[in-house]
């Protein structure tokens, strides 16, 4: 493990980007395809999927605060967070195969007891690596700049883990002849009789169940090869331990009441929350718009991946441009120069209107857009580490792993919340997934689930942004505070300095 004075090389960057894939990409492939598989493979009924999406989700949530924990408690001669990434890298891996294996049970509650335990296990072993990995760019380096190299790696490698979320499952089941989904004007599918209830044509259900299993051992080692590269290449400070930091001398209650109510730390919550938020709604709802507002379902297995690599690739201009501008002015605006006109693009453009322009028109305005998500990710994961910096000049307590517990578990609500509110506007809008033909209200409503939905989230995030008390200049007094108090190795409370006025 390498000294914190020591460079930072490619390979380490490198080495971090691809920690971020495990659970990036096996999170992403369960939201996708795990409410399909249930139903469409397993066959358990639409009212027991909830059960274990939800139970799940829930548990997953609960998991955050204890592991921060656990890991912020955590001090061994081999690391603070490796033993957890390496410990936990493994059962994660064999709990998210097992969540597509398929129980040899017949019965409704033997299939639901199987599948909600893996499912929760996979969830709750996944923070027990996530946590310590998101903390792992605060261990790697005490330069501020080397940080923000290592979360723009990072935010490169996860695009792309999502993209193999989504490409892996997808040529798999293709390979093996078994496209999954139901369609109810054609009658194909796999939940139903005399068209409800059949199978897809070339494919039986045994086929089907071995496609899953054999894309879910390529994640799952995807996932252990990806995990171990975390381990061991990336370099993990010796020297942040417990006796060698600024000793505050405050106890555990008082660090968590500064904790919270700390002002750059509340901003961070709303900030990285909205834009999760608005994440949420624009990615959950983009293929059933795809289908119902622009009648692209044809094209949509095209536009979805290319258009995932190409905000991937848009990662390095991002980063350069947040360099060059800072946090507030790139973030701000990167929502309105790239994100407006996502939202008046696809406010008024019809089939009808735009003709055989309607696919390029919607897979430039997606692709423009997206780099939104990128730029708001990016800004989010950089913003974190400023917040911790700023935190441990004022108490002398660093708390990674806390920081991150709660960014994370902020995350889990959000995305709750999204997936909750575009499902009670489907509802509202009469959707039914077994109706070959949907009423035009609910292409309307996917419009602004869209659109105005996420434009709302972003504009709180911008708001938060104008009162967000870290500049790029107090920034810099922060790293010349803690370069200084480092250098002197003063083992006393860490004073407040009047002239930084944003650490209260």
């Amino acid at each position: 493990m390498a000294d914190g004075r020591k460079k930072i090389t490619f390979w380490n960057r490198l080495s971090y980007s691809f920690s971020t894939v495990p659970n990036y990409m096996s999170q992403f492939s369960v939201s996708l395809y795990l409410p399909l598989f249930l139903l469409e493979v397993v066959q358990l009924p639409p009212g027991r999927v909830p059960i274990v999406t939800a139970t799940c989700r829930v548990l997953w949530a609960l998991a955050f605060p204890l592991v921060g924990y656990l890991v912020n408690r955590t001090n061994t001669r081999w690391g603070k967070l490796k033993p957890w990434m390496f410990v936990a890298v493994f059962p994660t891996a064999v709990t998210y195969f097992f969540t597509w294996f398929s129980v040899g049970t017949s019965g409704e509650t033997g299939k639901l007891v199987w599948f909600t335990f893996f499912t929760c296990a996979f969830y709750v072993f996944s923070a027990g690596y996530g946590i310590p990995q998101n903390s792992l760019v605060m261990f790697a380096t005490d330069e501020p700049r080397e940080r923000d190299i290592l979360n723009a790696f990072a935010v490169g490698g996860s695009m792309l883990a999502t993209f193999g979320g989504t490409l892996i499952p997808a040529s798999t089941l293709t390979a093996f002849g078994a496209p999954v989904g139901y369609d109810p004007c054609t009658g194909n599918g796999t939940n139903g009789t005399d068209g409800t209830n059949g199978t897809h044509p070339g494919a039986s259900l045994a086929v089907e169940k071995e496609a899953f299993m054999v894309s879910a051992a390529a994640i799952a080692g995807i996932y252990v090869l990806c995990g171990l590269v975390g381990v061991f290449g990336v370099p993990e400070r010796k020297d942040v331990k417990p006796d060698n930091r600024m000793k505050s001398g405050l106890h555990a209650k008082s660090v968590i009441k500064h904790l919270f109510t700390f002002r750059p730390f509340i901003c961070l919550l709303f900030i990285t929350g909205f834009l999760n938020m608005g994440g949420e709604f624009l990615g959950g709802n983009l293929s059933l718009a795809l289908q119902y507002t622009f009648g692209l379902e044809d094209q949509t297995a095209v536009l979805l991946p290319v258009a995932t690599a190409l905000n991937a690739l848009s990662i390095f201009p991002c980063y350069w441009l947040l360099k060059r501008f800072g946090r507030k002015k790139f973030l701000i605006g990167c929502q309105i120069i790239f994100f407006l006109p996502l939202c008046v693009v696809l406010m008024i453009i019809t089939p009808s209107m735009m003709g055989s322009a309607l696919f390029p028109t919607v897979f430039v305005t997606f692709v423009w857009g997206g780099t939104s998500i990128q730029a708001g990710t990016l800004t989010g994961m950089v913003m974190v580490t400023d917040v911790i910096d700023a935190f441990m000049l004022k108490t002398g307590e660093a708390m990674e792993t806390v920081f991150y517990s709660a960014i994370l578990l902020v995350g889990a609500i959000t995305s709750a919340i999204a997936q909750a509110l575009s499902n009670l506007l489907l509802e509202a809008a009469n959707y039914n997934a077994n109706d070959c033909v949907q009423p035009s209200l609910v292409g309307q409503y996917l419009r602004y689930l869209l659109t105005i939905i996420p434009g709302g989230c972003y504009l709180v995030v911008i708001i938060v942004m104008l009162i967000y008390p870290i500049t790029e200049e107090t920034r810099k007094n922060t790293k010349n505070g803690l370069d200084f108090l480092k250098s002197i190795h003063e083992d006393v409370p860490i004073l407040q300095d009047e002239s930084i006025q944003y650490i209260t």
